[in-house]
């Protein structure tokens, strides 16, 4: 209902069709997909009008950082979800191409979660490139799977694979 409100989809990242300032740049299930997503964040905060926002959600958590165990957790509950669609062949394949390091960067299946090919997204660096120009910014990790087997299991056991960033008062 506000009329001020205006989407923008930008297919490359790069802003180069977006104008104007903003007082939040809001990004869901988006940064895994950006190969630069610290350049893709430095032009967004640029868009920002002084005391603006930029709020990230859904995101995956940079791999090194999560317990193995969580990692498996994540990743049996995924297949679960595979299995129950009926394509748990093409994921196993998938699968078997990253392990061997073999992509083939025309096939969707394998550059789509980009966040596969280079482990995650680096939550700590994007907190502190944003802690530069930003009054506050605040981590939150949650559990996220596409099996909701597996979201209750991973909740119950107060696992994190997933984060969020929140950067209040822009300055830059």
């Amino acid at each position: 209902t506000n009329d001020r409100f205006r989407g923008v989809f930008d297919p490359d990242g790069t802003l180069g069709t977006v104008e104007g300032e903003f007082s939040l740049v809001l990004t869901v299930s988006v940064l895994h997909h950006i190969p630069d997503y610290l350049s893709f964040l430095q032009l967004a905060s640029r868009r920002l009008r002084p005391g603006g926002m930029i709020v990230t959600l859904h995101d995956p958590l940079w791999y090194p950082r999560v317990a193995k165990m969580t990692r498996t957790g994540d990743r049996l509950g995924y297949y679960m979800w595979r299995l129950r669609r009926g394509d748990l062949a093409q994921g196993l394949a998938t699968l078997s191409r990253r392990v061997r390091g073999v992509l083939d960067e025309t096939n969707p299946a394998d550059m789509v979660e980009y966040h596969v090919v280079r482990n995650g997204v680096d939550e700590e660096s994007i907190a502190e490139l944003l802690g530069r120009d930003f009054d506050s910014v605040e981590i939150v990790r949650y559990w996220s799977n596409q099996s909701s087997l597996a979201v209750r299991i991973g909740r119950r056991l107060d696992l994190a694979n997933t984060f969020g960033v929140v950067a209040r008062g822009f300055h830059g």
